[in-house]
């Protein structure tokens, strides 16, 4: 399988997009995770650890009413 990196994607035009690109990353990478932690690749404090970091640093959207 081939990954190309487009260009288009990380641009950011206004903040609007700001907020949409914080989301899928913050959606991604809580798939990644989760999916670390389901094979045994990290432990759940790893995970809970990288979780609330990553809240902190995008800032999803229902951010405040996330455990």
């Amino acid at each position: 399988m081939k990954v190309k990196k487009s260009e288009k994607v990380l641009k950011i035009k206004n903040k609007e997009n700001i907020n949409i690109k914080n989301e899928l990353i913050y959606i991604l990478s809580q798939k990644i995770i989760g999916d670390l932690f389901i094979l045994g690749e990290i432990s759940l404090k790893e995970y809970r650890k990288i979780r609330k970091e990553n809240q902190k640093k995008f800032k999803p959207y229902l951010y405040k009413i996330m455990p």
